[in-house]
């Protein structure tokens, strides 16, 4: 059900969630199919997800089955069969680290690769079949007001709405980050990421239009990898760059990838002199920790831990927190939902540090130069690549039941 914020009264005891986009619509299918009423509040006036290609891994293609989303991403989803590496400088094939049938025997469920916006469909379809879950548009959440029994929202305009619990799922500028949390402003990292989605009849040969590619270059890094069930490839490249601020879709010509993709190998260049349009987004990181938690308003996803994108787990991390949650606050009382709020935080803290230190760990191997580059490449070239692999048992074994029952946390 979907509603501008005129439409509705403006008090309600839903449970309320700040973003309408992946980590907001699936906190509020996971709430939802626990039999909790939910309110999505969006600030824009429409529906839609901005970016290009995402990446799930079998930790979060489970949820996606659990919540009964993957029916809808049938004809939209490609499962590749490994991730080459590829060294940026001589064009030379490094590795292929198993995927496809590999990884799913392994864990459980497949990797999934697929454009962003067909994810946010499939949410907003699995969503609208949830009589319980409401959407209001053109509800920007600009202040809340927590106390011991409810949450006061304020909306840009004046308007209020009382809930019995406030997520934050307004992304990496999260406005509840720091109007409520006072979290400092995040830290640039010194560099940007270029996006662009092309047709299959446009990649030049040579370049593997069905499995995960990424070349590794001092200073920068290329990735592409099927979209739209393999008839796309998703591309995304990263530079050193200036702030551009609070965006994710600046324009950027073409001629300027041209510029700095002169002494990129041959088939890669020709790659990225396809594409007619590009958009590009800085990249920044929290410099410190900062709380999750006021009383009863708590953020999830990239609000709470956004990682930089060298793991491919941004988006997966807020599926993950959307289904604890859930399970958290299945059954309980909305007096003790503040102290599930705690146990929330203390689950999810410990994996998705690691997850960013990880992250942020590739995003220096990647673009090593000199020595250090050569020993990374003969690492990759000599480790026998499943047992590269297990180094991520960790991370794509994952499960809820696990996390909840290695924390000792009722349910």
């Amino acid at each position: 059900m979907t509603n501008r914020a005129s439409d509705l009264p403006s008090n309600h005891s839903d449970i309320l969630i700040a973003g309408a986009g992946i980590a907001g619509l699936a906190t509020a299918l996971a709430l939802a199919r626990t039999g909790r009423a939910v309110t999505v509040l969006e600030k824009r006036a429409e529906s839609s997800e901005e970016g290009a290609g995402i990446q799930i891994g079998p930790n979060g293609m489970r949820i996606l089955q659990a919540l009964g989303v993957t029916s809808f991403l049938k004809g939209k989803i490609a499962c590749p069969e490994c991730i080459r590496v590829m060294d940026g400088l001589s064009g030379k094939h490094l590795t292929s680290l198993p995927l496809g049938r590999d990884i799913a025997a392994r864990h459980g469920a497949p990797y999934g690769v697929l454009h962003r916006g067909d994810l946010h469909g499939a949410l907003r379809t699995a969503v609208a079949s949830m009589p319980a879950v409401t959407i209001r548009h053109e509800a920007n959440v600009i202040a809340a007001r927590s106390s011991s029994e409810s949450v006061t929202v304020e909306l840009a305009g004046g308007a209020k709405m009382q809930g019995a619990l406030l997520i934050g799922a307004d992304g990496i500028w999260s406005t509840l980050r720091s109007t409520v949390m006072g979290a400092p402003p995040l830290t640039f990292t010194g560099k940007c990421a270029i996006r662009t989605v092309i047709a299959n009849d446009a990649v030049p040969p040579g370049i593997s239009t069905t499995d995960t590619t990424i070349w590794l270059r001092p200073a920068a890094h290329v990735v592409h990898y099927p979209v739209r069930a393999g008839r796309e490839l998703a591309i995304v490249a990263i530079f050193d760059d200036r702030a551009l601020g609070e965006t994710w879709s600046q324009l950027v010509e073409p001629a300027l990838i041209s510029d700095r993709t002169r002494s990129f190998p041959t088939v890669l260049r020709t790659l990225l002199q396809q594409p007619t349009q590009w958009r590009q987004w800085s990249l920044y990181t929290p410099e410190a920790p900062f709380r999750w938690i006021e009383k009863r308003v708590v953020l999830l996803g990239d609000a709470a831990h956004p990682p930089l994108p060298f793991l491919a787990q941004g988006g997966v991390m807020a599926l993950e927190d959307a289904i604890v949650l859930a399970e958290l606050l299945r059954t309980i009382a909305t007096t003790d939902m503040p102290a599930r709020l705690q146990d929330f935080e203390r689950i999810r803290r410990p994996r998705t540090t690691r997850v960013m230190e990880a992250s942020a760990r590739n995003g220096r191997a990647y673009h090593l130069d000199g020595l250090r580059r050569r020993a990374r490449n003969a690492v990759l070239t000599a480790t026998p690549a499943h047992l590269f692999m297990r180094q991520y048992d960790w991370l794509y074994g994952w499960t809820v039941e696990d996390a909840l029952t290695s924390a000792r946390t009722p349910v």
